[in-house]
């Protein structure tokens, strides 16, 4: 296997489900960055590190899955890793922003990014974005002519199909015959991912050594819950990733719903008014009377437009339980990072939803007046107009942004 994006996630998600399920040791995951270097603990300890459940009985567990670790700057490595014909999957980890998504949340073909990852490949330079590193690599592996399977887990809906449309987009810009092998000979099924994982702290490192007796500076922390769905549309073979709790399926698409718009969306909530509340972590928004009254509201909304079949009730249950964990310290600043985009895909649907039913979107709303709070100095309907919002221009939507974006504001905070 290869993995594009090893942060915290991918090392609490992917790659243990692999070692759990490799008793054979056939499935080594050679790991690459974004664009970033190497974390230098996770180089030092050769890409074995522990992963640490917190709790009343933490457990921990020494991961030694990734049999190499790069940047994903080296291009040669890139290629040469995608090339190799014993290499069957690819997983991606590289966040909502890595996609060329334009505003209407489709991808964009014509973005400056795409453009100039095109411009580059012509002229034999490196790509930059990671769907322009993944068509460069393709090109090596179409001279093998083995088909390959791109699994993305991250939060998007149809996160494959947007990957894929990503990488033709650059591919047919520099090669047609390349866009045209990627289309017969590459998969790219869609995943729902789900694993609170707060970003590496100090704390990790020293439950880890507690826990095992070695020193481990590139620890991760992850709460105990995972899920893992992945859509059954596999190029080749695949690591038996439902021996570990994975659960393959025709249609992923209401499970993505479900995940979106109740946990995803929560959380993009939580952070953004949360903080505005002078709250640290989710555990502590949850905690907030008036918070939890609008995750609720929130959830309420959402719930009206997923498909029952996906166990609504059980699901928010078993959210409400996660979110009030304290014992996993899930910063509402790193879920903030890229406000604009995650209310794109995991609150603007809903409000769009109510709307279209006669119901005032008003739960949806009130994370976006959070969001225009937090965007001191910048004129309202630009930013609303960032979200592609179809009721930008709805004066009554507007003068209601408005008025909460104003109380917003005017919470008492410790971020700003």
């Amino acid at each position: 296997m290869v993995h594009v994006g090893v942060g915290a996630f991918h090392r609490a998600h992917q790659a243990a489900y692999t070692q759990r399920v490799d008793d054979e040791r056939r499935w080594g995951i050679s790991a690459f960055t974004g664009r970033s270097a190497v974390p230098p603990a996770l180089a030092e300890q050769d890409g074995v590190y522990t992963l640490v459940v917190p709790g009343q009985r933490p457990q921990a567990t020494v991961i030694d899955q990734l049999t190499a670790v790069s940047s994903g700057r080296d291009r040669d490595a890139f290629r040469a890793a995608i090339a190799d014909e014993g290499v069957a999957v690819v997983t991606v980890t590289v966040t909502e922003a890595g996609y060329l998504l334009g505003d209407d949340g489709r991808v964009d073909p014509g973005s400056a990014a795409a453009r100039a990852d095109i411009v580059a490949l012509r002229e034999g330079r490196a790509a930059q974005t990671a769907p322009g590193r993944l068509a460069d690599a393709l090109n090596t592996r179409r001279r093998t002519g083995v088909p390959l399977t791109v699994v993305s887990c991250d939060n998007l809906s149809g996160n494959g199909g947007l990957l894929r449309s990503a990488v033709l987009a650059i591919a047919a810009g520099v090669d047609e015959a390349l866009a045209d092998w990627i289309r017969a000979e590459v998969a790219f099924p869609d995943s729902v991912v789900d694993r609170i994982t707060p970003a590496p702290t100090p704390e990790a490192c020293r439950l880890a050594e507690d826990l095992t007796g070695f020193e481990d500076r590139a620890a991760v922390l992850a709460e105990a819950h995972s899920e893992w769905i992945i859509a059954d549309a596999f190029a080749g073979d695949r690591p038996a990733w439902e021996r570990a709790g994975a659960v393959v399926v025709h249609d992923v698409a209401p499970y993505e719903l479900r995940k979106l718009r109740l946990l995803n969306a929560a959380h993009t909530f939580l952070a953004l008014e949360g903080r505005l509340r002078g709250h640290v972590t989710v555990a502590e928004a949850f905690a907030d009377p008036a918070l939890r009254r609008g995750v609720d509201d929130l959830w309420d909304a959402a719930a009206r437009s997923i498909p029952a079949t996906t166990g609504l009730d059980d699901y928010r249950a078993a959210l409400a339980v996660r979110f009030a964990d304290a014992a996993i310290p899930h910063r509402l600043d790193q879920i903030a990072a890229g406000s604009a985009e995650k209310l794109r895909t995991r609150v603007i649907p809903t409000i769009e939803a109510e709307r279209r039913a006669g119901r005032d979107g008003d739960a949806g709303l009130r994370a976006v007046a959070a969001f225009l709070a937090t965007e001191a100095g910048t004129d309202l309907p630009s930013a609303v107009s960032r979200l592609h919002a179809p009721w930008a221009t709805d004066d009554t939507v507007m003068t209601t942004l408005r008025d909460r974006a104003a109380r917003a504001a005017r919470l008492p905070t410790t971020h700003r």
